[in-house]
């Protein structure tokens, strides 16, 4: 039990430790980030990225620290009161104090007029740019004069993790003066100039922004859903003022409906996009960005016959069928009825591309298929879904349940570990972590199997020890130990964890002690032999004797 601070410690612990004091590590310094060089310009190739940005701090860092590559970056800022100009000044080549005018197309316009490259390069500050520059810049066709990027939209939800909903092609490079964007909100480029046109852009292979834009804890952090609302009312009432035809105001009607849902309006927005989408005035690539948005209202008020309706108009618009289907499959999964979410699942092709050469991919689904496939008791077909979906580089399910998968269809971890690589090794040894439990640990101690020394397991063993065993600290303890990392030994960890049974700190320090002579255990040993209740001192002294003889001595 631990002290009393009430009581009176008495003078001498019936059990203590015959070892001396103990010793800090220091911490390792952070390295800062540079600032932004131009100096790559190419004639007639010259890049320039231009940001239009207000109280960014929380992206816009990650942002810019991607465009490195860029021969200049310009950001426009249009009243921030945060940090945001401080780091933009860190990274960009020009910073300009603007102004705003509720008008998204005229800030980004005047956001141009600063630059000097010859291709203007469109970039929000919550999006991530990834991609090979030699590859973009050889794509770039003055004759054309715009290219296609792929934007991947994030969204909350599904697995429990942020993911990428929905990838959508969007001219982001184009010659500049070539064209002017237009529109208060949900801005569009239109000719600046004869000859421009947007219908011929093509696209930039490699290149891809990673929007985050539309994040649950981003909307409410930036009131943004409250800004476009008003924005979106704005743009309705003064179309309809002037008499614009009707198409033209049901397209700003359905931008009105997504705003109205983002912004919690739910049941508005459902009824209002409905209206427009049931009116047969919307163009078919209008008709299909607006669907999926009424199909999450219409779940989040738990309409299921409106969802199944939402559903089916969009699989008759959608010119990849994938895309419903993969929505389908995943509402009939959150429905439980694991029977129709494979015959859905099987209806989708593996690999599919719209018209305007935007991938799907059945491995995103990963996480829908696992669960039907283990709900009907396939779980070798299971596995091999994890091991294509971690080939991709995309998760299926977290560590611990991947443990058990591979446990019942009878085929080693080994399997999948061997095809992980980039980003989502990482993000396997951290969900063990936040995880914690036995199986998670297990999946923790496969990868360090697979790849001995690598450091980002090593340190997630580490970052474990609360949760581990004496045996799986010792274990860890050696495997840290080995590769230069006695800093973080668990063993040490235990022993200072007051969370912790008196007799398991005072075991793991006294390994410490005598096995590594590691003096920054002793504190916690001490503390330990002073929490011990008076029944289990005889039998801890013992335990000690075997595992540290002589360490410890009964008072």
């Amino acid at each position: 039990m631990p002290h009393d601070d009430t009581q009176t410690a008495p003078a001498q612990p019936p059990l203590r430790s015959t070892s001396g004091a103990a010793r800090t590590p220091a911490a390792p310094a952070s390295p800062s980030p540079a600032r932004h060089d131009s100096t790559t310009g190419h004639p007639g190739s010259r890049i320039s990225a231009v940001f239009i940005v207000k109280d960014e701090e929380d992206v816009l860092e990650a942002s810019l620290a991607a465009l490195g590559w860029v021969d200049e970056i310009v950001v426009y800022d249009t009243g921030s009161t945060d940090r945001t100009r401080e780091i933009a000044s860190a990274w960009a080549s020009t910073v300009v104090e603007g102004y705003w005018d509720d008008d998204f197309g005229a800030a980004r316009n005047r956001a141009v007029e600063h630059a000097t490259g010859d291709w203007v390069l469109t970039v929000d500050a919550d999006e991530v740019f990834s991609g090979d520059p030699a590859t973009v810049r050889a794509a770039l066709d003055p004759t054309v004069g715009c290219h296609l990027v792929l934007v991947d939209n994030v969204a909350g939800g599904g697995v429990g993790e942020a993911t990428v909903t929905k990838s959508m092609a969007s001219v982001r490079l184009y010659l500049r003066g070539a064209f002017t964007w237009s529109g208060r909100l949900h801005e569009q480029m239109v000719a600046a100039r004869p000859g421009a046109d947007l219908r011929a852009a093509t696209p930039v292979p490699t290149a891809r922004l990673a929007h985050s834009g539309y994040l649950t804890e981003r909307m409410a952090d930036r009131s943004k859903a409250r800004r476009n609302l008003d924005l979106a009312r704005l743009d309705v009432a003064a179309a309809r003022r002037d008499g614009l035809p009707a198409p033209q105001v049901a397209v700003l009607e359905a931008n009105l409906s997504r705003s109205l849902g983002l912004h919690g309006d739910t049941a508005e927005g459902l009824e209002l996009g409905r209206r427009v989408l049931g009116s047969g005035l919307l163009a078919r690539d209008a008709a299909v960005a607006l669907v999926p948005a009424l199909v999450e209202l219409a779940l989040a008020l738990g309409q299921d016959e409106v969802v199944d309706e939402l559903l089916d108009a969009w699989l008759a618009l959608d010119t990849l069928p994938a895309r419903p289907l993969a929505r389908k499959a995943y509402v009939l999964a959150l429905r439980q009825d694991a029977a129709r979410t494979l015959e859905t699942l099987d209806l989708i092709p593996a690999h599919a591309v719209d018209d305007q050469q935007v991938p799907f991919r059945k491995t995103e689904l990963a996480p829908v298929e696992v669960w039907a496939l283990l709900s009907a008791g396939r779980a070798a077909d299971a596995a091999e879904v994890a091991v294509r979906a971690a080939a991709a580089g995309l998760p299926s399910v977290a560590p611990a349940r991947l443990v058990g998968v591979f446990r019942d269809a009878d085929r080693p971890l080994a399997d999948l570990l061997a095809v992980v690589d980039g980003p989502l090794w990482g993000d396997l040894a951290l969900q063990t972590v936040s995880d914690g439990s036995r199986p998670a640990r297990l999946f923790l101690e496969a990868m360090d199997a697979a790849r001995p020394g690598d450091v980002s397991v090593l340190l997630c063993g580490a970052a474990l020890a609360p949760a581990l065993s004496i045996e799986e600290a010792v274990a860890w303890s050696v495997r840290l130990r080995t590769h230069g990392l006695a800093e973080r030994c668990p063993l040490v960890a235990l022993s200072r964890d007051e969370a912790q049974d008196p007799r398991q700190r005072a075991v793991a320090a006294a390994i410490a002690v005598d096995v590594y002579s590691d003096e920054r255990a002793v504190p916690g040993l001490e503390a330990a032999l002073a929490d011990v209740s008076p029944e289990h001192e005889a039998e801890l002294a013992s335990h000690l004797e075997i595992v540290a003889p002589g360490l410890v001595s009964l008072a």
